[in-house]
């Protein structure tokens, strides 16, 4: 049984589509703020709002790159223009960690509290005697802080549910087995931390195993390392860098290093990766701490859909919408055909009674 359509439906179907698409375009303009005529008289307004989120951040006592961390929460959440911002850190042998109070001190930020953890979490979003909720929540954190996170996410906003840091290395033999194995280890290093290179060259995969191997043993952190290499980490051959470029994009980690001889052609090509390294002489490192925005990036392939923490993320937009009687003489049929076509009466009427007055 074919269902029939009243015949003006697809005119009103074409001027709906009409308008969406100039009203999105609007609202996608350099100056969001400027008064947009989209269509048949409609003006629609899309208003670039900034938030009043206070922001959380918290440091956990097991990282060490807590200071950049920071950073590249805060600094974004800065440039957007949000105005209460709050950090929350547990104490280290009775005290917050010197650096994250310089830190803080140097952005700023004067509202900081002694806790950490999902209890924080918890803090943060309903509130305390002595801390006040807010409305974001951002900043990476353990298992437990991540689930808290989750558990919580419509009571407040949350940046992502983010899991273990992640990198793959792109490397042809071009690349030097002692660079990619460092690279490695500096993943790893996070434990947990997942590292994993992606490779066409045999030679290079085999090179990279010993060097990993001999590097292991001159890093401090060695033990936990180990661990993390034995707990989720690979040496991948592929048959072609065609191959190779596919399953980048298939995982699309946190951080991507690319060292192939066609590093920066390749780093367009790739659609799915938080944030990409190109070339022998930029590791991830140096985004982590120096180089580029922030590195607060999706991981376990939610790059697919996801961005890295920005400015934009602290942001939300608000539709000012207004006819005069000639717009709605003009559109109001349009809109009852529609409310009628969905069985929203009142819909309807709520434009006809308007309309054609």
């Amino acid at each position: 049984m074919t269902a029939k359509l009243d015949p003006t439906f697809t005119s009103h179907l074409a001027q709906l589509a009409s308008t969406a698409l100039a009203a999105t375009v609007a609202e996608n303009l350099e100056s969001p703020d400027d008064l947009q005529v989209v269509g048949s008289g409609l003006s629609d307004m899309t208003r670039l709002a900034k938030s009043s989120y206070e922001i959380w951040r918290d440091i956990l006592a097991t990282n060490t790159d807590s200071i950049e961390r920071a950073l590249a929460v805060y600094i974004p959440a800065q440039i957007a223009g949000v105005k209460e911002i709050c950090l929350c850190s547990p104490m280290r042998d009775g005290q917050i960690s010197p650096a994250v109070l310089a830190a803080a001190h140097k952005l700023g930020i004067s509202e900081i509290y002694a806790i950490g953890g999902a209890q924080a979490i918890a803090a943060m979003a309903f509130g305390t005697a002595t801390i006040r909720p807010v409305d974001k929540i951002v900043g990476p954190g353990n298992t437990y802080v991540q689930l808290a996170k989750k558990e919580l996410f419509g009571i407040v906003d949350i940046d992502s549910f983010a899991g273990p840091s992640e990198v793959i290395v792109l490397a042809d033999d071009s690349a030097a087995p002692q660079h990619v194995a460092a690279e490695l280890l500096a993943q790893a290093e996070h434990a947990p931390g997942s590292c994993i290179l992606v490779t066409t060259s045999e030679s290079l995969a085999t090179a990279v195993q010993q060097e990993v191997e001999r590097q292991l043993k001159e890093i401090s952190r060695e033990a936990l390392t180990r661990k993390a290499l034995e707990f989720a980490s690979a040496i991948i051959v592929v048959p072609s860098h065609e191959a190779a470029l596919a399953m980048v994009d298939r995982f699309a980690p946190e951080h991507l290093q690319i060292t192939t001889r066609t590093a920066r052609e390749d780093a367009h090509r790739i659609k799915n990766a938080g944030a990409i390294f190109i070339g022998p002489f930029t590791p991830v490192a140096a985004g982590d701490y120096l180089a580029g925005p922030s590195h607060v990036l999706p991981t376990s392939g939610t790059g697919r859909f996801f961005s890295g923490l920005s400015a934009d993320s602290f942001r939300k937009r608000t539709s000012l919408i207004e006819l005069d009687q000639k717009s709605l003489d003009a559109l109001g049929q349009h809109i009852v055909n529609f409310a009628i076509t969905e069985g929203f009466d009142a819909h309807a009427k709520s434009v006809s009674t308007r309309a054609g007055g």
